[in-house]
């Protein structure tokens, strides 16, 4: 055997930060002669599969019935890494590696909610890969785990995302164009993003906004906005996230807790400004003037003030955006992200 032989674990190919992330891993697998398998369900992601990886559909329902799928396509690709990318995929790896294959992880968020059963055979794997010193602290604090199997290795963005600047805003479009992206769900709270917009349409400022995501929360959201006959869109997801910052003036994140989001890195590498809850970096990403950084405790009123500050001037936003391509080429780029993880997966040839 040349080379070790990855096979890459999710719980679908949904439109979402850790699927994603598992995209640019194949890619690099495949830039570093390292051969790759995707294994999961179906879906719009399966468009953007990197040449040379295999794919292997998931269509197993149940836990035991998907890890004896799991353990067949581990025979049919030989693998000698089994690479999950979330906690009931990572045990499910374990069951169907038995001795016959290494077995990591991908710790991709902080976890608000605790499960009896689940979390005592949560993060079991050799060595574990965390997006941020905060993931990294809850899997060896609150999860009890080895600090010296989990490794902080952030996230990487795509070689292609990056441009030279910010594209310049269309000419006689005079309203503010503000986005966010990602699930509607509590830990992202779209009602406080919905709030922000109401409350730049009560002080008279003309703008249009858009919520890229779907999730429990859309309803409510939607109703919301409804209510208030807000000039918000909700659309759905979508796989290539650079038309939709390069259309923005501005990313809002009001999000209660992160790892270290994916969006924002990407929205660094387009020179699109971000608006953010210290807690939506993680990993102080956000931190340095690198975007503008609002209390967790913000309410609509102050993200309104923010959002007209990057408009309107106040701050030297091509500064402030050239700083943040500047830290996401150097702390994002792929090589740096997965060098470690490419280490571990040569352990599995020993």
């Amino acid at each position: 055997m040349s080379g070790p032989v990855v096979l890459q674990v999710l719980d679908s190919l949904e439109v979402g930060g850790a699927q994603r992330v598992a995209l640019q891993l194949s890619r690099w697998c495949v830039e570093n002669g390292i051969a790759c398998v995707l294994a999961a369900p179906s879906g719009p992601l399966l468009r953007e599969l990197p040449t040379g990886v295999r794919f292997f559909e998931r269509r197993e329902r149940g836990f035991g019935a998907q890890t004896r799928e799991l353990r067949k396509m581990r025979h049919r690709s030989r693998a000698t890494v089994m690479h999950a990318h979330q906690r009931r995929e990572a045990l499910q790896a374990l069951a169907a590696a038995g001795r016959s294959a290494l077995v990591v992880e991908h710790a991709h968020t902080l976890l608000a909610s605790r499960s009896k059963v689940l979390d005592p055979l949560s993060f079991r794997s050799r060595a574990i890969f965390a997006v941020s010193p905060a993931v990294a602290s809850m899997v060896a604090e609150d999860f009890g785990r080895a600090a010296s199997r989990v490794e902080m290795i952030g996230n990487p963005v795509d070689r292609d995302m990056f441009a030279d600047h910010h594209l310049p805003r269309p000419r006689g479009r005079r309203a503010m164009h503000v986005v966010a992206i990602g699930r509607l769900v509590d830990q992202k709270d779209p009602l406080r993003f919905v709030g922000a917009i109401r409350e730049l349409v009560r002080r008279g400022t003309a703008v249009e906004a858009s919520w890229y995501g779907s999730g429990p929360l859309l309803g409510a959201a939607r109703t919301a906005a409804a209510r208030h006959r807000l000039p918000l869109r909700f659309l759905p997801p979508v796989p290539d996230v650079r038309s939709v910052l390069d259309r923005a003036d501005v990313l809002a994140m009001t999000s209660k807790f992160e790892g270290t989001p994916l969006v924002a890195l990407e929205a660094f590498a387009r020179h699109t400004p971000v608006v953010a809850t210290a807690s939506s970096g993680g990993d102080g990403a956000l931190g340095g003037g690198r975007a503008i950084v609002l209390p967790d405790a913000s309410g609509p009123e102050q993200f309104a003030d923010a959002l007209i500050d990057v408009c309107n001037g106040t701050f030297d936003v091509d500064r402030m955006t050239s700083d943040a391509a500047e830290f996401a080429r150097i702390h994002a780029h792929p090589d740096r992200v997965f060098a470690p993880v490419g280490r571990a997966y040569r352990v599995s040839l020993r």
